[in-house]
């Protein structure tokens, strides 16, 4: 009788072994579960010295096999989950995080006052320069000699916006 494909004979004992394709190592070692990184070979003792017995106990363990790598296959062209909802916690710390960066705004515009708001439009401009556009098409809100020096004016408290920034 002629052996099955992916048997091998160790210590006269029978294994059914199958190498992982190139590129699923890693993933099959996370449907195996077995705490490696990675995994060259799939190997399974059969636990026969026959032959015969073997060739028998090797299909459903190769069926296993196949499984195996159809999942690590899966795997690695899976996307990652999307997440429809977010914790309170999430929601708060993002909260934070806004206000201070918001605040951090205000702070650059009171104490830089006019001049910062004229870096920032430089700034800006040479962006629009690197992305192809006119910079002459970014007009600021307030003119920069109708600002005051520092902090910002009735017109722009008036207004409601941010000292002109654009809203950050």
């Amino acid at each position: 009788m002629r052996s099955m494909p992916y048997l091998i004979k160790r210590n006269n004992v029978y294994y059914a072994q199958r190498k992982v394709p190139k590129g699923l190592e890693a993933e099959v070692a996370v449907v195996r579960r077995q705490g490696r990184t990675r995994q060259s070979y799939l190997l399974k003792s059969l636990g026969t010295e026959s032959r015969t017995q073997a060739n028998i106990s090797i299909k459903p363990v190769l069926i296993e096999f196949d499984r195996i790598i159809r999942d690590a296959q899966a795997l690695k062209h899976s996307k990652p989950p999307t997440r429809v909802a977010l914790s309170a916690p999430e929601i708060a710390r993002m909260s934070e995080y806004v206000y201070g960066k918001d605040l951090e705004w205000d702070e650059r515009i009171r104490v830089g006052g006019r001049d910062k708001l004229q870096r920032m439009l430089t700034t800006i401009r040479k962006e629009a320069v690197a992305e192809g556009e006119n910079p002459d098409d970014i007009i600021p809100a307030y003119p920069y000699g109708t600002l005051p020096e520092y902090g910002i004016s009735a017109a722009q408290l008036a207004d409601g916006t941010r000292a002109g920034a654009g809203g950050h």
